[in-house]
């Protein structure tokens, strides 16, 4: 069921992050721009952080059987309402905040990828 979910939420959060971004940056200059940088900023972001949400619920059913999705979910929702608070509170703070995590999932991703593909090409069966 949580990846049923997830098939609909990632689109779903790519549009509201877009349309929350253009919200933002109206009457700025043009509108190619304003919808250019909300697409980028506001979808990018929201489809970067759901997809790894995805893939990090993905992953604890295949390790739990699903028995971890619960503190996934809870991490996932607590993480939210911090940010959330801290997006109206400190926002400066949070935008550093949310680049700084971003780069360290792509870091991360990169790295998995990188000792995914190292232990594909020393398997026996490839060589």
């Amino acid at each position: 069921m949580d990846h049923a979910l997830d098939v609909v939420s990632t689109p779903t959060a790519i549009a509201v992050g877009t349309f929350i971004t253009k919200a933002l940056v109206h009457d700025t200059t043009t509108p190619l721009l304003e919808w250019t940088v909300a697409v980028v900023a506001g979808g990018g972001a929201a489809g970067i952080i759901q997809t790894f949400m995805g893939m990090t619920r993905l992953s604890s059913t295949a390790l739990t059987g699903g028995f971890g999705n619960g503190v996934v979910s809870t991490i996932e929702a607590l993480g939210a309402i911090v940010l959330s608070a801290l997006a109206i509170f400190v926002p400066l703070f949070a935008m550093s905040l949310v680049v700084v995590l971003l780069i360290f999932m792509l870091s991360k991703g990169i790295q998995l990828l990188a000792t995914r593909r190292q232990l594909f090409q020393r398997s026996p069966e490839n060589k």
